[in-house]
């Protein structure tokens, strides 16, 4: 059975994370041609390698035999290749698959699915073939089976069969057309990457490669957007600065770090309602919020507040202590619509405050100016005289000249009797 199954020898490595690997000083990429003469073809061929020096095969160049639209697939086994084996798919372990359209003599590099590590000394085979019946591999009728062909210090390659697909009919001897690709890796393995060219960690997509383990700017993730910049990458911050640094897709999107919030103001007074954040001023906005009316210009936070019913200041509150345009109001304790000396400043009147203040005894309904004088030794219609001659009530009094307690005929109005 072959060990091929083993993970440890296919070396398909999955590492967890992007960390950037370092320099593999011995590696080294090199190739080992056939031909392309073609001459004879069919679905699939089967090759051998004998290595010398441990080496990763990373993809094979193929020679198309006709135009076709197909899918491929790339098998290995380390059982010697012979008729028996050649024939048994439990022989041979897949190693690489896919789909394209190719042209007649056209020569397509397939990709293993990862670096296949092969140990000097060993012996492998491989079958490589197209799937769809009508398309066919171009290969060059050989001499004998197990022959050597090509060779140089790496590997030899071996003569072997063309075959009908899957693992049908055998046509040998037959020399595969094509270029076997690998690296060498000394002690340490190969892996399947992508080109991390800035070392940030993220490989680019379209840049993927083969590279011996702890080979520098080559990293197993493959999600860097612009390889050519070290802040960009999947796990940066995004900035207001034209470029898609995280590499969602988007450009200076509103979480971008540096994004300002900008606010609609309607009225053009530099203060907003609603605010966004964005990398781009929108227009009829403000970098500053707060406005209470933004359909009017002259409601805003910087404005003074007005005694006009009105928040002109937008702090919440309308015609508040300190607004311009602010009077004086004078308490009416008694209630006789008459206000004192006691006063607030304000807009607009508290409860029991006049704009008046003539009244000369706020503790006392009856007593206000124009209200009328009575004899009670108060000055009822604020007029600075108590019980003067303007009393409603005064009582006539006969004058009493001759001070003999007897009054003659002149008479005399007033609150209290004469001396």
């Amino acid at each position: 059975m072959s060990p091929l199954r083993s993970p440890a020898r296919l070396l398909l490595l999955a590492l967890a994370s992007p960390a950037l690997l370092l320099l593999g000083a011995e590696a080294r990429a090199d190739s080992l041609t056939t031909t392309f003469a073609g001459g004879n073809s069919h679905n699939g061929n089967m090759f051998s390698l004998r290595v010398s020096r441990e080496v990763a095969v990373d993809s094979l160049v193929v020679h198309i035999g006709g135009t076709c639209t197909t899918g491929w697939e790339i098998y290995a086994t380390t059982d010697a290749l012979s008729a028996g084996s050649a024939a048994d798919p439990g022989a041979w372990t897949l190693v690489g698959a896919g789909a394209g359209d190719f042209a007649a003599e056209e020569q397509p590099t397939l990709h293993l699915d990862g670096p296949l590590s092969l140990a000097a000394g060993e012996t492998w085979g491989f079958y490589v073939t197209l799937t769809e019946p009508g398309c066919s591999l171009a290969y060059t009728n050989g001499t004998a089976v197990g022959a050597a062909f090509a060779a140089n210090a790496d590997l030899e390659l071996l003569e072997g069969y063309g075959v009908a697909y899957p693992f049908s009919t055998l046509f040998s001897p037959r020399v595969w057309n094509g270029t076997v690709n690998y690296i060498r890796c000394p002690g340490v393995g190969a892996f399947s990457g992508y080109a991390d060219v800035d070392g940030d960690g993220y490989g680019d997509p379209s840049a993927p490669m083969s590279a011996c383990v702890g080979a520098a700017h080559v990293v197993v993730d493959d999600t860097d957007c612009d390889d050519a910049d070290v802040g960009v990458h999947p796990m940066a911050l995004e900035f207001c600065d034209g470029k898609d640094n995280n590499c969602d897709g988007a450009v200076d999107e509103s979480t971008a770090v540096d994004a300002v919030v900008y606010y609609v103001d309607a009225d053009g007074d530099a203060y907003g309602t609603t605010g966004a954040p964005s990398c781009a001023r929108p227009p009829s906005s403000a970098v500053v919020g707060g406005d209470c009316d933004d359909t009017n210009s002259a409601v805003n936070p910087s404005v003074a507040e007005v005694c006009d019913g009105v928040d002109d200041d937008c702090d919440g509150f309308v015609d508040e202590h300190g607004a311009v345009g602010e009077r004086l109001w004078f308490h009416d304790s008694d209630g006789d619509g008459f206000g004192s000396t006691g006063f607030v400043l304000a807009c607009d009147a508290p409860p029991s405050y006049l704009a008046d203040h003539t009244d000369c005894d706020d503790t006392r309904a009856g007593v206000y100016p124009g209200a009328p004088e009575v004899c009670n030794l108060l000055d009822d219609d604020c007029d600075g005289v108590v019980d003067g001659p303007a009393a409603i009530d005064r009582t006539s009094y006969f004058v009493d000249g001759a001070l003999d307690g007897f009054g003659g005929a002149v008479t005399v109005l007033s609150c209290i009797g004469g001396p």
